[in-house]
């Protein structure tokens, strides 16, 4: 009779074990269930995002297409033809559907040698311009380019934007177009000339005249001078200021 009931509480404890092993199975199951959807929903989000992050790049980067595959940019250093390239270049940017923005930079870094003087004598905020580039360049390389720097050197000024040294810088850049045979002595004097006639201060532009410099970087010099003496306002006389620091 004991033995009995030991069997029968042994079958018991055993059913019950595999019911309560059932439900754990079961239980185990669901949740396997359920982070296998929950990883195909976050796949299904991540390739939405991706096909969406990858519109907005097509959009707002249309230069990032596969250049190797389209077009390559070829470098220009002035020995070349000029209008030429410009072509070579507009057709590269229009398979590779560069911005306008775009274009500005990758010119910039297509010219060099000799043509990097068009950008040298262009502001700093235009050196990346496309327009702007491309018209410094014209007037380099294109049928009566001479003839418009010239224009230029002889109506150059000087403008809010610069001082006295990036003005002197301009027209040096525009005398190396225009007269590039020019004798140093001669071609001083004509920078000379254009930088007292092309600064606003005339009490400056006298004050030049009066000191007979014989390069134009002596004639900076003085405007320079002039001008850190009348900031000072410690002298009522600017032209012995003058004198006084260019002679040392």
């Amino acid at each position: 009779m004991d033995i009995d009931n030991k069997l029968s509480d042994l079958v018991g404890l055993l059913t019950e074990h595999r019911r309560e092993t059932a439900r754990e199975h079961k239980n185990l199951l669901n949740q396997v269930t359920g982070l296998t959807a929950r990883t195909a929903q976050l796949e299904a989000q991540l390739t939405a995002m991706k096909s969406e992050f990858e519109e907005v790049k097509s959009l707002a980067y249309p230069q990032r297409h596969k250049e190797t595959a389209i077009a390559l940019l070829q470098h220009f250093d002035g020995k070349n033809s000029w209008k030429d390239f410009l072509q070579h270049f507009e057709n590269v940017a229009r398979a590779n559907q560069w911005t306008e923005s775009y274009k500005g930079l990758r010119l910039s870094t297509a010219i060099v040698g000799d043509a990097l003087r068009a950008q040298r004598s262009l502001p700093d905020s235009q050196k990346y311009n496309f327009c702007r580039l491309v018209e410094s360049l014209n007037q380099l390389y294109s049928v009566g380019g001479s003839s418009l720097a010239k224009a230029l050197f002889h109506k150059a000024t000087l403008n809010s934007a610069e001082g006295y040294v990036e003005y002197a810088h301009r027209l040096r850049e525009l005398a190396t177009q225009t007269h590039p045979d020019l004798p140093r002595e001669n071609a001083e004097g004509l920078l000379i000339h254009q930088f007292t006639t092309g600064i606003s201060d005339s009490t400056a532009g006298e004050h030049i005249a009066m000191h007979n410099p014989e390069t134009l970087s002596q004639a900076v010099n003085i405007a320079l001078t002039l001008e850190a003496c009348k900031k000072s306002r410690k002298l009522t006389a600017p032209s012995n200021c003058v004198k006084e620091k260019t002679k040392r």
